[in-house]
């Protein structure tokens, strides 16, 4: 939007109003944010109104400001390009912009007011997503999990990235809440669903390491083993299978234990996990009253 705005700026014949606009932007392309906000504030204060482009001035003012970290005042002009409602793209972005912004005031209701009002005023789908998990993002942070996931339900059963996307963060949302099982059941929707997707394999390896980490070391076992099973020596299989040999020593299974963990020690020779398989090995033949083979570990 940014370069549409300054193709239509240079066909303009104002002799003050081209060379400052112009200038405006060339500065928020560098990124230098402090002179894009000076050259920016001039226009909207003593041109916008006579010689228009007072929405896109409005929006790039309000987002120098928040480049800048002051929030509030890039809240105030986001407000304004909202209310004056004169481009769905500029109204949309300022309502995310807004909640972002309120977020890092402190002011959540606002946030979440202005997440919403982004869902709502969404233009096409990918912004829909952005804004989305925007909101729900902000129902998390504020530990409403229930409305994080609710405002996503209408969409997980697309057959697209939306649906793919939205079930990942369902799955998220439900781990941050503690409930593990609905979280696993929104991580295999991801790989049943999507398993030709760059998000099959992670989600596949997230489900087991989630167990895991929450000391449910029979679900974590069984999901580990599903990922090593089908996805092999890939991305995650290197700490699949040291976690996947603790998790069954921690679960009194030592001969598995030794078994993963030498399998993982054949398998990468210089692992970061080395160590870790060692002693779990050593560990193991120890539980298992076979002292010999502890010593020699």
């Amino acid at each position: 939007e940014q370069s549409k705005v300054v193709e239509v700026v240079s066909k303009e014949n104002n002799s003050a109003v081209e060379p400052l606009l112009k200038r405006a932007f060339m500065f928020l392309e560098d990124g230098d944010w402090k002179n894009a906000n000076l050259h920016l504030n001039e226009y909207v204060k003593n041109y916008a109104d006579e010689h228009g482009f007072r929405c896109e001035s409005l929006y790039y003012l309000a987002y120098s400001f928040y480049r800048l970290n002051d929030f509030k005042s890039a809240n105030i002009y986001f407000a304004q390009v909202a209310l004056q409602n004169q481009n769905p793209i500029y109204v949309s972005k300022a309502y995310g912009f807004a909640a972002l912004s309120s977020m890092l005031l402190n002011e959540p209701q606002k946030a979440v007011e202005y997440a919403n009002l982004y869902v709502k005023n969404a233009i096409n789908d990918e912004q829909k997503l952005d804004a989305l998990i925007l909101a729900s993002n902000i129902y998390a942070d504020l530990n409403d999990f229930d409305n994080a996931q609710n405002i996503l339900l209408s969409y997980v059963s697309q057959k697209n990235e939306m649906g793919l996307k939205l079930s990942i963060q369902c799955a998220e949302i439900n781990e941050k809440k503690g409930d593990l099982i609905k979280a696993s059941e929104f991580y295999k929707s991801v790989y049943t669903n999507f398993p030709q997707s760059e998000y099959a394999e992670s989600s596949m390896y997230k489900c087991a390491e989630m167990f895991y980490v929450n000391a449910q070391y029979s679900k974590a076992i069984e999901n580990f083993n599903t990922y090593i099973y089908n996805y092999g020596c890939r991305k995650y299989c290197e700490r699949a299978l040291f976690l996947c040999g603790d998790a069954y020593l921690k679960n009194k299974d030592f001969n598995s234990c030794i078994m993963f963990s030498k399998n993982l020690l054949q398998t990468y020779p210089q692992s970061i996990y080395s160590y870790g398989a060692n002693k779990n090995i050593m560990n193991a033949y120890f539980f298992a009253e076979d002292y010999k083979n502890s010593y020699e570990t």
